[in-house]
């Protein structure tokens, strides 16, 4: 089974959201109804940890309240009215853990929803991590890396 996180970044602006996904009432996958939001200028290892509780939580069916102080949840009103918002403000990365890697993917905006994004050279923008290999600094840095990637390509 993989666990899921989609990740949300303002463009242009600070605020991240890290939205779990799990497994819904019928067997498809689904986002929870709640997601953690972190401001980009924390540091690496805050972000980290942020990614790290929205793993362990991708693999719950239900977003329980936070355990930790630190996690600030928002309740997301349903998926659909998500992606709407979200394809028009914010740009998106998904982050996959399956048999122990990662795997990141950029996405750009595509209609309502996304697509998978391709850089000059039309490949697909996307990084595959071993776990043991990787902090969840080290993937706090590069999904920032990737954010920065997707602005600075969307200037020209």
């Amino acid at each position: 089974m993989c666990d899921s996180v989609g990740i949300f970044k303002q463009k242009k602006k600070v605020k991240m959201i890290i939205m779990p996904e799990g497994i819904g009432k019928i067997g498809l996958s689904t986002d929870h109804a709640k997601a953690l939001i972190i401001n980009t200028k924390s540091s690496y290892e805050e972000i980290g940890e942020m990614l790290e509780i929205a793993l362990r939580l991708s693999k719950n069916k239900k977003v329980l309240e936070s355990e930790n102080p630190k996690e600030q949840m928002w309740s997301i009103a349903s998926g659909y009215a998500t992606y709407g918002k979200f394809s028009k403000e914010y740009n998106h990365i998904s982050l996959d853990l399956e048999n122990d890697v990662y795997k990141l993917s950029l996405w750009k905006k595509d209609g309502f929803g996304y697509s998978g994004f391709k850089d000059e050279n039309d490949n697909e923008v996307e990084y595959i991590l071993k776990k043991e290999e990787t902090s969840f600094e080290d993937l706090a840095k590069k999904i920032m890396e990737m954010f920065e990637y997707k602005e600075k390509y969307d200037e020209i």
